[in-house]
């Protein structure tokens, strides 16, 4: 299951969109496109090995740690694609893997 979790966390990072503010912060540029593509793949990837609720609150945890250390979908999407899979494990599984 661990395995499952850092894959479907890779792969779901990879998404990218177009322009639309991340409201929480004004200095993040996170398009609803990217947000919603990432929920979706991860839902998908995450449902193999999670319940639906699970899975959903698994989802949410990793969105807002990629959208805490990125600025928009361009850069998220670039540092993930050649991010070491410790390193996903690190940013993105251990985080929300507890909650």
């Amino acid at each position: 299951m661990k395995y499952a979790l850092i894959l479907f966390a890779f792969c779901g990072m990879l998404f990218t969109g177009c322009s639309n503010p991340f409201d929480a912060d004004a200095e993040k540029n996170f398009t609803q496109t990217f947000q919603d593509g990432f929920l979706k793949s991860c839902g998908t990837q995450a449902r193999v090995g999670l319940k639906k609720a699970e899975a959903d609150r698994y989802c949410q945890c990793a969105l807002e740690q990629v959208m805490s250390n990125w600025d928009n979908d361009e850069e998220a999407g670039a540092a993930l694609d050649g991010l070491p899979m410790l390193e996903v494990q690190r940013l993105l599984v251990t985080p929300c893997a507890t909650k």
